[in-house]
């Protein structure tokens, strides 16, 4: 972890096995990450000072080759989760952190089809959730009703790879990454009068090139600054 004020770095986690695509908790006193013991997948979660043994969120069994933290709800109760499977590809998955016993059973499949779906991001309202998927083999942004899903919306456009939503923090809108041509792209989103989101015009923000993919732990991130923006 980088202190950015002073520019020093810290060990976050210190056990053995592999820890990745750490996540901040929506209070930021904890981070969240991916870990692989003994050849298990788990995911765990640390106090942000380093302090402590780490705790464990969930256990995978075999027939899951990946997990990942991707979106808290906005009460820290709920946790969005991508997880690999070799029947089903990625799937999106909730897992209910304050009563998790740490087993595989504690998370629960939300969208599960024969495509893939990843990235889920959970808006700051909790109404809504953005995600990627790859329906018809084409890569997209989608965004629909939260925690009863529905009212489906495609978000990007275009023969591209898009994937990265994120939202900004008052909720207007999402940004996400066009891969070809480059580009991080914002569209507005709000409620039309049936309940459903409805979705803007997609907007090129800016274009500096930075690799990164959607099967790829995120590279980028909004600051404060960008509320709304």
């Amino acid at each position: 972890m980088t202190e950015l004020a002073r520019g020093t770095l810290s060990p976050l986690t210190t056990e053995s096995g592999f820890a990745g695509r750490p996540l901040w908790s929506p209070d930021g006193t904890h981070v969240a990450f991916t870990s692989r013991r003994n050849g298990r997948v788990e995911l765990r979660s640390n106090a942000k000072d380093g302090t402590g043994a780490s705790e464990l969120l969930a256990s995978f069994d075999d027939a899951v080759l990946d997990a990942q933290p991707v979106s808290w709800a906005p009460d820290g109760a709920t946790l969005a989760i991508a997880v690999l499977r070799p029947d089903t590809g990625f799937d999106i998955g909730l897992l209910p952190v304050e009563s998790v016993d740490g087993s595989p059973e504690a998370w629960q499949p939300l969208i599960q089809t024969d495509d893939n779906e990843r990235e889920p991001a959970i808006s700051p309202d909790g109404r809504w959730l953005a995600y990627e998927a790859d329906y018809g083999g084409d890569s997209h942004i989608y965004v629909e009703r939260f925690p009863d899903l529905g009212d489906r919306r495609q978000v990007s456009v275009g023969l591209s790879i898009h994937f990265n939503p994120t939202w900004s923090q008052d909720g207007s809108a999402l940004f996400y990454v066009r891969l070809s041509p480059f580009a991080v792209m914002r569209a507005s989103v709000s409620e039309d009068a049936t309940g459903a989101p409805e979705v803007g015009t997609a907007e090129v923000r800016f274009t500096h090139g930075f690799f990164t993919g959607p099967t790829a732990m995120r590279t980028w991130d909004l600051a404060p600054a960008t509320i709304g923006s």
